[in-house]
């Protein structure tokens, strides 16, 4: 195939996924405004949530205006790689996009909204879905605020005396 398109987009239509995406607008048209309200309410959930749980967290980008089911989130003092490493297979994100990853290079994204390297370094890019609950919010909390402070020793700790080594 490919002539009688101008060579634009050669070959066969996938059927299957024709029918879904179909099905995908009819939901949307429907429900969209009803999903998207309640996927937000969890996202904002989220946010707050690691915002009492981590010290110095922050939201990357404006507050308003953002999508429903994304949340990209900097984390002080830690690289989100090895926060990642710790949360597999536990929690689902990432540091940066899908086209972005395998790249060790900050995000270009994160760096054109004015973060540092070390910033876009230390940001999490988390999803959200129509199918997601609360409870799996409050648990994805829980686990990063621990991988968190699992990498970041305690005050006391860094205070304590370390032992003679013999």
């Amino acid at each position: 195939g490919g002539g009688q398109q101008s060579g634009v987009r050669p070959g066969t239509l996938p059927t299957a996924l024709c029918a879904g995406f179909g099905t995908a607008c009819e939901i949307l048209r429907r429900r969209g405004h009803i999903e998207r309200e309640s996927v937000a309410r969890l996202r904002d959930h989220l946010v707050y949530s690691l915002l009492e749980a981590i010290p110095d967290a922050a939201l990357n980008g404006p507050a308003e205006g953002r999508h429903p089911g994304n949340l990209n989130m900097r984390i002080p003092n830690v690289d989100a790689a090895d926060l990642i490493q710790r949360l597999q297979p536990t929690v689902a994100l990432s540091s940066g996009s899908a086209c972005h990853s395998g790249s060790d290079q900050p995000s270009h994204v994160l760096r054109a909204i004015g973060l540092t390297d070390e910033a876009a370094r230390g940001s999490l890019r988390l999803g959200l879905g129509r199918f997601t609950t609360a409870t799996q919010v409050d648990e994805a909390t829980k686990a990063i605020a621990s991988a968190f402070r699992s990498l970041i020793p305690s005050p006391a700790a860094m205070r304590a005396p370390r032992a003679a080594s013999i």
